[in-house]
């Protein structure tokens, strides 16, 4: 498969996980979510549904989204990824990655996604940009572009 199509058939498995994910939000009881959200329509900006869109809440879903997007740009998930000491230190939610272990990117996003996982995240962004600093910067830079 060549890697433009795989780069879009991850492309569009991220937005269809990012509506799901919307829409699990939409529907789950605001009582037991204790979230707030807001789902926009991203041509109109009309707002679909909110809850409580006004409370400053840490990003870490929307964070680990836009790193996983960033990283389908910038690389391909074929990309053997060697885990470094601060990848395995990171301390939170965790797939427990050991220092010097070789995953493939793809593997990180999914771990990364679906569990979650701090050290996944901090393993990809050090792959794609060498460091989490620069991967910031690269990730502001692709922000700017969407």
């Amino acid at each position: 498969m060549d890697e433009g199509l795989v780069r879009q058939k991850c492309s569009v498995g991220l937005r269809i996980w990012s509506c799901c994910f919307f829409i699990w939000i939409f529907i789950s009881s605001p009582a037991t979510l204790q979230a707030s959200f807001a789902v926009v329509d991203a041509e109109s900006g009309r707002i679909l549904a909110e809850q409580e869109a006004a409370v400053k809440m840490p990003p870490a879903s929307i964070t680990k989204i836009t790193t996983v997007y960033v990283a389908l740009q910038e690389s391909t998930p074929d990309e053997q990824v060697r885990i470094s000491r601060n990848a395995s230190n990171q301390e939170g939610s965790s797939v427990y990655l050991k220092k010097g272990d070789v995953w493939r990117l793809e593997s990180l996003l999914y771990a990364t996604m679906l569990q979650s996982g701090n050290d996944a995240a901090v393993a990809v962004a050090e792959h794609v940009a060498g460091s989490e600093e620069a991967f910031v910067e690269l990730s502001k830079f692709e922000d700017s572009r969407v």
